[in-house]
């Protein structure tokens, strides 16, 4: 193995280890605070999270919910893991295209195309509601994408796709979730999107299975 495959498996390992031990923290901080408190946060009208805490208390621009249900998602968390999600499936189409079959490059055309627009939105009403976005995707995404280029051009598709798999999954999760908070902005534009995420989703698993058939 030469030098430069070397350095981005180890540059792809740090990143995968900074994103384990960075979860690990969230999920800690998470615990913690649901110690300290019955509700978590949620949207008001201004579209920014509530004030949390033992006092129970929130300001004049926060609603809350019940955080036992486990129902619907921070409004400031939503638009952090929404954008960062979106520019990740942005990278990954942009190798996609460049490495891909004719038919992953053509699902990863239209992904890419998608996700743009996507991320246009996703900035757009963040800027309206005086809630920040991501500029870089997570560092899980990054590694995964480090780990996917590695892969020859018989292994590509394979990975790409997998990989496409779980993160969408993981989109659909999170914009289920804020279909339930208590921001008709935040409900509508999930409950816009999601049909979008489930059709890619079905797409890659189609795909993937065609792969499959192929192979044995």
């Amino acid at each position: 193995m030469n030098s430069p495959t070397l350095l981005r498996l180890a540059t792809a390992s740090l990143l995968l280890s900074a994103a384990v031990a960075s979860a690990n923290a969230a999920d800690m901080d998470s615990s913690q605070g649901a110690q300290g408190s019955d509700r978590v946060e949620q949207s008001g009208p201004s579209g920014l999270p509530a004030t949390t805490g033992s006092g129970g208390s929130a300001d004049t621009k926060g609603t809350f919910s019940d955080s036992g249900t486990q129902m619907g998602v921070g409004v400031e968390t939503f638009f952090d893991t929404a954008s960062a999600q979106s520019l990740a499936e942005i990278q990954s189409a942009q190798m996609a295209v460049e490495k891909g079959s004719p038919d992953v490059q053509q699902y990863a055309q239209q992904v890419m195309n998608e996700h743009q627009q996507l991320t246009t939105q996703l900035n757009e009403m963040g800027t309206a509601m005086e809630v920040s976005t991501a500029d870089d995707p997570a560092l899980i995404s990054q590694a995964n994408q480090w780990l996917i280029n590695l892969r020859d051009d018989q292994e590509f598709d394979k990975a790409y796709l997998d990989n496409q798999i779980v993160a969408l999954q993981q989109s659909i999760e999170l914009y289920s979730r804020a279909a339930q908070v208590q921001n008709a902005d935040i409900v509508g534009f999930a409950e816009k999107t999601l049909p979008e995420l489930k059709h890619q989703l079905k797409q890659a698993q189609a795909l993937s299975n065609r792969l499959n058939d192929e192979a044995s």
